[in-house]
């Protein structure tokens, strides 16, 4: 063994001679000495010269291995990351009555350092002085209890209501805290379709996870069937909306201004589709008045002179037409070219019971026939006859 001791029983045999006599006692029978410090083993011989007596050398012998005492059971902890856990246990005990231990219990892999995830033995050791080893071993599992988290990446342009308006690509972050976990590929698409599916499967320590998602792609804008440059109406007529088409749907169509006046106008459609796409067309578009039957009846045209130069004037009558229209007379038998020019009086407002009246005594001289005009459908009156006093 080690340090002077033995690791098996010792034994001891004697040679007995005398050279000028004859031994006349037994022969020394061979001793086997057991466990023990400074074992001895004795032996005596008699001849004609007399006795002799002779102990050997002493000896430390310790054939029995240390006692391993406290070996813990099997240990499950769960996993702190993918690389495992930390484990603490407590060492075995040793104990050895004979040559006492050299050292404290030794256990690999060391308590407090981490374990990865699965079972691994520690194997625990004790030696005691004269050499002897005593082994134990226990076990420790290191577990993932949850599979991988995943979460799916979408990588493309963003259109409106969730569509994209380009090429799309899906990936995947894959994460466990517990142990490794396998990757999934990337996918992509390019071509315009609602619900294109994608799908992820990692599996770690902690069993296998399953992520779907589906992604909306337009890649086509919608057009117009027919969008004619200039339009004509009437007033009172509605614009037709422009009809237009979508790979997807059918889109939805908005003009602006939405009123349109009398003449011309631009007017700007726009289609636009679920993906926020659009397409867009111009037209002009014309208004023309609508026309109106207008009839014009004379109650009264009179004229008081008073002088050369000025006249006491009283004209009315009635129209058809009561929105929006005034009556403008003239000092001519007919309606001037020049709208401006021979006015008698300023333009008179046609009332809501279709009245209207032109009366003042500082007038210009009188005249007659006279003339008027409508503003709301431009019809004229000529040759009206005027009373004169």
């Amino acid at each position: 063994g080690t340090n002077g001791w033995y690791r098996s029983a010792v034994n001891v045999a004697w040679t007995v001679t005398d050279g000028e006599s004859a031994i006349t006692s037994p022969a020394c029978a061979a001793t086997t000495l057991g466990n023990g410090v400074a074992l001895t083993a004795s032996c005596s011989a008699t001849s004609a010269g007399g006795t002799a007596t002779r102990t050997s050398n002493p000896v430390n012998v310790d054939t029995v291995a240390p006692t391993l005492a406290g070996v813990p059971a099997p240990l499950s902890v769960t996993a702190t990351s993918p690389a495992g856990s930390v484990v603490n246990y407590t060492n075995p005990t040793a104990s050895d009555t004979v040559s006492g231990l050299a050292g404290a219990v030794s256990c690999l892999p060391l308590s407090g350092t981490t374990f990865p995830v699965g079972t691994t033995t520690v194997n625990c050791a004790a030696t005691d002085n004269a050499g002897n080893r005593s082994t134990a071993s226990f076990t420790v599992r290191v577990g993932d209890t949850t599979p991988p988290v995943i979460t799916p990446v979408i990588s493309g342009t963003t259109g409106a209501n969730g569509w994209y308006v380009g090429p799309v690509t899906v990936s995947w972050t894959v994460a466990d805290a517990e142990s490794t976990a396998s990757a999934c590929a990337p996918g992509s698409t390019s071509i315009s379709g609602a619900g294109q599916a994608f799908s992820c499967s990692s599996t770690s320590a902690g069993g296998t996870a399953t992520a779907n998602v589906s992604v909306n792609v337009d890649l086509q804008s919608p057009s117009f069937l027919s969008c004619p440059a200039t339009v004509t109406l009437t007033q009172g007529q509605t614009l037709p909306q422009p009809a237009a088409s979508d790979n997807l749907g059918t889109p939805v169509v908005t003009g602006t201004p939405a009123s349109l006046p009398l003449g011309t106008t631009t007017v700007n459609w726009r289609a636009t589709d679920q993906a926020g796409l659009s397409a867009s067309c111009v037209q002009q578009v014309t208004v023309n008045a609508a026309v109106v039957a207008e009839t014009i009846r004379i109650t009264q045209a009179v004229c008081t002179r008073v002088s050369a130069t000025q006249g006491q004037w009283s004209v009315a009558g009635t129209s058809t037409v009561i929105t929006n229209n005034t009556i403008q007379l003239y000092t001519t038998a007919s309606v001037p070219a020049n709208l401006t020019s021979n006015r008698l009086g300023t333009p008179r407002t046609v009332s809501t019971n279709g009245t209207w009246r032109y009366s003042t005594s500082n007038g210009p001289a009188c005249v007659t026939p006279i003339s008027l005009r409508t503003s709301a459908t431009g019809l004229t009156r000529s040759n009206l006859a005027v009373t004169l006093r």
